[in-house]
């Protein structure tokens, strides 16, 4: 196990939460849209 290893599963968690956190704006987004969408 590198030495490293602590700093690079701390990035990847980042990288995790980075492209989750996407992944809830766009669906939010998309969400929004659609009732936008239906009221007219």
């Amino acid at each position: 196990m590198p030495h490293n290893f602590g700093f690079e599963l701390a990035s990847f968690i980042q990288l995790c939460e980075n492209a989750t956190t996407q992944v809830h704006k766009a669906f939010q987004r998309r969400e929004h849209h659609l009732k936008k969408h239906k009221q007219t």
